[in-house]
């Protein structure tokens, strides 16, 4: 089956109304009762003020092949810990994985589109973007649609009337346990809205591809998480969030949200906006600048989110829903920087990527997933090693799940791994998983990861991850 937008409910995504300056979305808009302020130290429940640090420049050190001080926390606890920080200050690619210009030993990327017909041999189609921010616009196909130029790092995404996604992530975990975290990153925030273009957050317990996508017929939740979007349309060309979600046991709520400001539109050229993160298990804050601005505010409170993890990934999510329809960002880059996490420092993943099969379909178009069926398909994953010893391994990946069942998976000819179906009963859209495997199934170099499905199906975005394989610096 083939998702046709189509046929989809615009309904479902209606745009904010604007009525004597405020913008009616069911929710608080800058007359709400006062936040209960997260508390800084501790376990973070609410109660104290938010402490107001200042940059992570005092504590040296690097957390990613970048000094601290390159990330900006002026929200987090103190005495400032910090954990992780990327400022993309040079490319680092590797043509054996799918990351494009990131260094691929610290950050994962993935791709899920919405051109998948078994029958028609349609397998995650992704289209030619054009890429800004690097010079010249250039037509861009994975995995060259992820480049750092000019110290940023800039991606492109092109829907063509689909929804596809674009999820970044760094291989180091981000710790809250007993305390309120901060995670800190900078994004050209320019979103036209929800049926555009626009960035997400998203933090998940396991390192799974493309953690979060839009609307019901794209639905590759992870087991559990946290996410938001940026994109409402404030008064004056503002943005802020619109939504904040808590995924639990792969259910998906949205949370009821406090919204308390909106920052001016960064620019994928010009200056960057600034957003902070302050997350405990109870309550999570969203902080932002106005681009290039150092005036941080408060832009929406989630009280009693009731998390379900307090270890997890952190994902950039490049997000469209049929951009040419109403808008014209179909065609967007988004400029990212300055990625960070205050600690503890835990440890880091080892994810070797399984190559998209990149087959040509015509000069702007190319098949990144491969077809299932009870046939079966081998995937190599080549160049595994480890740097310390893993305390287990996974396999995961995103498929298309037409039926209720999970594909099953060998590991260099061992034994099957079944997995059972942990979602809801809804099909024709994209899942995510993490399948357990034994360690000593998992050899240094080449893997080969087979795959079988009673029913045809496409897979995409294959990882063998070697749980805490090597030490956070």
């Amino acid at each position: 089956m083939r998702l046709r937008l189509d046929t989809l409910d615009d309904r479902r995504i209606v745009a904010p109304m604007k009525k004597a300056g405020r913008i009616l979305l069911g929710v608080c808009f800058f007359a709400c009762s006062p936040a209960v302020p997260i508390g800084v130290g501790g376990s973070g429940a609410a109660g104290g003020t938010t402490g107001v640090g200042g940059n992570a420049g005092s504590p040296s050190g690097s957390g990613g092949g970048t000094s601290f001080a390159a990330c900006r926390f002026q929200k987090a606890a103190q005495p400032l810990r910090p954990a992780f920080c990327d400022a993309f200050d040079a490319p680092d690619p590797n043509s054996a994985s799918r990351s494009g210009d990131l260094d691929a030993e610290l950050w994962g990327v993935s791709r899920i589109g919405s051109t998948v017909n078994i029958t028609q041999g349609e397998y995650n189609w992704f289209y030619a973007a054009e890429l800004e921010g690097c010079g010249a616009p250039q037509k861009v196909l994975p995995p060259h649609d992820v480049r750092i130029c000019n110290g940023r790092l800039v991606e492109a995404l092109r829907d063509r009337g689909g929804l596809p996604t674009i999820a970044l992530y760094p291989k180091q975990p981000f710790d809250i346990a007993g305390r309120t975290g901060t995670v800190v990153f900078d994004v050209s925030a320019d979103s036209d809205g929800p049926h555009a273009a626009w960035p997400e957050f998203w933090w998940t317990d396991q390192p799974v591809p493309a953690p979060h996508a839009e609307l019901a017929t794209a639905f590759p939740y992870a087991r559990n998480a946290f996410g938001f979007m940026l994109t409402l349309q404030c008064p004056n060309n503002q943005i802020g969030i619109e939504k904040m979600w808590a995924i639990r046991n792969y259910v998906l709520s949205e949370l009821p949200i406090s919204i308390t400001g909106c920052v001016n539109k960064g620019s994928l050229t010009g200056a960057l906006n600034h957003f902070e993160v302050l997350i405990n298990q109870n309550r999570v804050e969203v902080w932002g600048t106005d681009p290039g601005s150092t005036a941080i505010k408060q832009l929406a409170v989630a009280n009693n989110a009731n998390l379900s993890l307090t270890r997890g990934l952190i994902w950039l999510e490049h997000l469209h829903y049929n951009a040419c329809k109403f808008d014209d960002q179909c065609d967007h880059t988004f400029a990212w920087d300055n990625v960070g996490f205050d600690g503890p420092s835990t440890y880091r993943d080892l994810s070797f990527d399984a190559q998209d099969a990149l087959v040509p379909i015509d000069a702007d178009t190319v098949q990144l997933g491969y077809r299932v069926g009870a046939a079966g398909r081998t995937i190599p994953v080549p160049g595994v090693f480890r740097r310390q010893t893993p305390t287990g391994a996974i396999v995961t990946f995103n498929w298309y799940a037409s039926t209720t069942t999970v594909p099953q998976i060998t590991v260099n000819g061992g034994p099957v791994h079944s997995t059972s179906w942990p979602f809801d009963g809804a099909t024709f859209g994209w899942r995510t998983i993490a399948v357990p495997v034994p360690l000593g199934e998992v050899v240094d170099g080449t893997n080969a990861i087979r795959f079988t499905s009673g029913s045809d199906t496409v897979v995409s975005n294959v990882n063998l991850i070697l749980i805490a394989g090597a030490p956070a610096p």
